[in-house]
C-alpha cells in the first residue's frame, strides 16, 4: 500500500473509532432497564366512564346498559348524574326494557327536553295568539328552579309577556323584576358560554339591557305603580354597602329614567362595562333570542 493511501485508511480507522466511542458515551448515558419507570396512568374519571357509555351506547346498548349499572349515581356530581339518567333512558329504549326505563322516569334533568320542548311550545303558542294555552303549557313546567338557567329565564320572559297581554301589572313586575335580577351574572361562565364573542377573548360581549323591552317595560311600570322614587332610594342604600353590586346600579338607572333624571341614568350605566353604549366598542353576543 502505498503512503497516500496508508495515511487515508488511517483517518477512516480513527474516525469509526471515534464515532464508537460517541456511540460508547451515549449509551452508558441512558438509564438501564431497571431504572426505567412506567409513567402513571391517569385515573378514570366519571366523565370519562360516561362518554365510553354513551359511545358503546351507538354500537353495542346491552354492554353499555351493564357498565352503567354498575356506576354509583348516589355519588356523583349533579351533572354527571343528569348524564348517566340520559343515557340509561337511551340505552333502556334501545334494548326494549321497559321496567328499567319506568324506574328512571322520576329523575328531573336540568336540560330536560319535555321542559325545553314546552318552553319552545309556549313561545310558540304566543306568537299564534294562543294566549291562554301559552299559560297552561307553561303551569305544566311545574318548578321552574328545577329547570337550567337558559330556559328558567324564557320562562320568565314568557310570563312577563303573557301578563302585559293580560293587563296583570303585578304579574308582570314581578317576572320582569326576575329577568332584570339575572343581569347581573351576564359576565359570568354560566352566561358566556352560550354568549361570548370569539373575536372578543376574555371580555363579555356588550349587551343592550339600556334599551330593551324589559327596561322599557320595568321603567314604564315603576312610572305606573308609582314606586320609583323608593327603588332608587334602596339601590342608593345596596351601592353604598358595595358598589360593585350590579344589579343594584342597574335599578338605581332605570329608576332614575323613571324619574327623568336621563343624566344620572346615563352615568350609572356608563359604569357598567359590558353596556352597550353609543360610542363604546366591543363584542355581540352569540345565541340571543330577540322575542319575546
Amino acid at each position: 500500500m502505498n503512503p497516500k493511501a496508508k495515511a487515508c485508511s488511517r483517518v477512516a480507522v480513527g474516525r469509526v473509532s471515534a464515532g464508537l466511542a460517541a456511540l460508547a458515551v451515549a449509551l452508558c448515558a441512558l438509564p438501564s432497564i431497571s431504572e426505567v419507570r412506567p409513567t402513571p396512568e391517569q385515573p378514570v374519571t366519571v366523565a370519562d366512564r360516561l362518554a365510553e357509555a354513551r359511545k358503546l351506547a351507538r354500537t353495542d346498548p346491552a354492554s353499555a346498559g351493564a357498565s352503567l349499572r354498575a356506576m354509583d349515581t348516589a355519588s356523583m356530581e349533579p351533572q354527571d348524574r343528569d348524564a348517566w339518567h340520559d343515557i340509561a333512558r337511551s340505552v333502556a329504549l334501545r334494548t326494549g326494557d321497559r321496567d328499567w326505563l319506568v324506574s328512571l322516569r322520576e329523575h328531573r334533568s336540568e336540560f330536560s327536553e319535555v321542559d325545553v320542548y314546552r318552553v319552545l311550545l309556549a313561545g310558540g303558542m304566543l306568537e299564534e295568539g294562543r294566549v291562554d294555552d301559552a299559560r297552561a303549557e307553561l303551569a305544566k313546567i311545574g318548578d321552574i328552579e328545577a329547570v337550567n338557567v337558559r330556559d328558567r329565564r324564557r320562562v320568565y320572559a314568557l310570563e312577563a309577556r303573557i301578563a302585559w297581554l293580560d293587563g296583570d301589572v303585578s304579574a308582570e313586575r314581578a317576572a320582569v323584576e326576575k329577568i332584570v335580577h339575572e343581569l347581573q351574572y351576564w359576565d359570568t361562565p354560566s352566561c358566556q358560554r352560550c354568549h361570548s364573542d370569539a373575536s372578543h377573548p376574555g371580555e363579555a360581549p356588550l349587551l343592550d339591557a339600556r334599551s330593551a323591552w324589559y327596561a322599557e317595560r320595568l321603567v314604564a311600570l315603576m312610572e305606573q305603580q308609582g314606586d320609583a322614587s323608593g327603588v332608587r332610594e334602596r339601590a342608593e342604600a345596596a351601592l353604598a354597602a358595595d358598589s360593585e353590586d350590579v344589579e343594584a346600579r342597574l335599578r338605581l338607572a332605570y329608576a332614575s329614567v323613571a324619574l327623568g333624571l336621563d343624566a344620572e341614568a346615563n352615568e350609572h350605566f356608563a359604569m357598567i362595562p359590558w353596556m352597550r353604549l353609543p360610542g363604546r366598542t366591543g363584542g355581540s353576543p352569540r345565541m340571543m333570542m330577540p322575542y319575546p
